[in-house]
């Protein structure tokens, strides 16, 4: 049995093989009632020792779809839920680096308790401090509106974003206590996880409170007020309110408000997926993390960032027809994604405004181009890319042509302009592209989203993870491979190491990157002809400008 003494009182953890996990520990009070739409409270103190042996529920949402379910995941909700768990070598005073995991789940779903987040082999191979945590997702989490105005700190917005600073708070103000450094933390994740890492880094209110940052597959994509208040505002309506009024939906059952959510998740479409996510506030976010890093906001902050090279596949698994699509289909959906991107973050320009004087970013036009307009704009990106595939020997079906531009588009080039943005101020920028194909469904989802997470974790252990992302002596070296840069970069801001190699730093005139999959090697400027497509055309909305 270990015990650990935190500021708020001590904890009972458990031995597992060679690590320490103390699961499901509070770091602020359940965000309900008066609490709900406000900034996380710090709990108070307890007597007792806390028994941390079980993970706390996880935050208010719907069933996970197929593609997403892990089984083994836990399922219980409730608003009780910001808690955190800790993998540790050793409860003594080495002071290990840290590393925090912020999860994915497009802001409306997943957990820190995720079989695939087990922090044990990450812990031990690195001999380092693993954390993992829960923040609010969705309605609960992301609802955004100048009626929520919270008068003591400013905040009407990024409620979820506001539990992982207090997270990390927590960490530093307690991760000593459990073998870490809280002078030496690297947060890490993926997906919304990633997301939130970069607006974590564009932000003044996080400062100080992490060394490093690695984004997973995560685009910097924020949106503005004026966008998250009309989704506020439908919310209202389907709960039956006249108007966005938070005396009165504080007094709503969670229930009736995750039931709502569906409700929106479903006129979200099949665009971004993203009804919920991070707004440009004024306050925590005031310009997006690819302007604030070009302005140098993170310069002392190094940065490991990348994305899988097939990403949208995994977006295809419930929906055949999109695997089935025909030219005029590809066309027809591609266009009515931009219209959607372009209503959701701004024109085709992606360009940002502010309101006079004022230092609060109004946001991004909601200027929509015309269904003609994008149509033609979509067949000149379909074109390119067709040519492209063809001088590469790549399948042209409309499929993988889709899947290419979506790709690239939503989650590639982003990534690659933030590398560009952080590494004009720190040295230590490293690129990857994860390209490691998945065997499930015969191959069909490539080098998809989120397949990179058991690799990074070292959880290809279980079974339907295994059957999902590969088994056997090569995707064990990958995962190893994976594993020690990662840890590698925790400990010294370099991902480079012996079973891999020199890892070059990111630099826009070589872009070196680290390729990884069955034969890990670096490359120089990868997929370069789509890159440079996509700096000559701006015909579309972009996510990256």
């Amino acid at each position: 049995m270990g015990t650990v003494q935190t500021h708020l009182g001590e904890v009972i953890g458990s031995r597992e093989a060679d690590t320490w996990v103390f699961r499901g520990i509070p770091y602020a009070l359940a965000p309900e009632g008066d609490l709900r739409w406000r900034p996380p409270v710090q709990p108070k103190p307890w007597k007792e020792p806390l028994s941390a042996r079980e993970f706390g529920p996880i935050a208010p949402q719907l069933p996970p779809s197929p593609i997403t379910a892990v089984p083994g995941d836990p399922s219980e909700w409730s608003e009780d839920c910001l808690t955190l768990n800790v993998w540790t070598p050793g409860l003594d005073s080495s002071r290990r680096p840290v590393m925090v995991w912020i999860h994915g789940g497009g802001f409306v779903a997943g957990s820190g308790a995720s079989v695939l987040y087990d922090g044990t082999t990450l812990a031990t191979r690195g001999d380092l401090v693993v954390v993992t945590l829960n923040y609010r997702l969705g309605t609960l989490g992301f609802l955004a509106h100048p009626r929520l105005r919270d008068e003591a700190s400013g905040f009407d917005a990024n409620w979820g974003l506001l539990d992982q600073v207090a997270a990390l708070s927590w960490v530093r103000e307690n991760i000593a206590g459990f073998g870490g450094d809280p002078e030496n933390v690297t947060i890490f994740g993926e997906s919304a996880g990633a997301m939130s890492v970069g607006c974590l880094m564009a932000s003044e209110i996080s400062r100080g409170l992490f060394r490093r940052a690695i984004l997973q597959s995560g685009p910097p994509l924020v949106v503005n007020m004026d966008v998250a208040a009309r989704t506020a505002e439908a919310v209202a309506e389907i709960l039956g309110l006249d108007e966005v009024d938070p005396v009165a939906m504080r007094k709503i059952p969670a229930a009736e408000i995750v039931a709502a959510q569906g409700h929106i998740e479903e006129r979200a479409g099949g665009a971004l997926g993203l009804p919920y996510g991070p707004v440009l506030d004024g306050n925590l976010i005031r310009q997006t993390p690819i302007q604030a890093l070009a302005a140098g906001c993170a310069a002392d902050i190094p940065l490991l960032i990348g994305t899988n090279r097939d990403e949208v596949k995994l977006f295809a698994v419930a929906e055949q027809w999109v695997k089935d699509m025909d030219e005029a289909e590809l066309v027809s959906f591609m266009a009515s994604t931009a219209a959607q991107i372009s209503e959701r973050i701004g024109g085709p320009d992606g360009s940002q405004e502010q309101a006079g004087s004022s230092a609060k970013h109004r946001g991004l036009s909601t200027q929509t181009p015309s269904s003609e307009h994008l149509a033609s704009a979509v067949e000149r990106v379909a074109s390119a890319y067709r040519e492209i595939h063809n001088s590469r020997g790549e399948s042209t079906t409309p499929f993988d042509i889709w899947s290419g531009i979506a790709t690239d588009w939503v989650f590639r080039m982003p990534s690659i302009h933030m590398a560009e943005a952080q590494a004009a101020h720190q040295p230590a920028t490293f690129s990857y592209l994860f390209a490691w194909e998945a065997p499930a469904f015969d191959g069909a989802l490539g080098a998809c989203h989120a397949l990179e997470l058991p690799f990074v974790f070292g959880t290809l252990s279980s079974p339907f993870v295994g059957l999902f992302a590969g088994s056997g002596p090569q995707a064990e070296r990958l995962s190893t491979q994976m594993q020690d840069a990662w840890i590698s970069f925790a400990h010294s801001s370099d991902p480079s190491h012996s079973g891999l190699g020199p890892w070059p730093t990111y630099d826009p005139s070589r872009r070196a990157t680290m390729l990884f999959g069955a034969d890990s090697k670096v490359v120089e400027a990868p997929m370069e002809e789509e890159r440079h497509f996509w700096g000559t055309f701006d015909h579309l909305p972009t996510l990256f400008k």
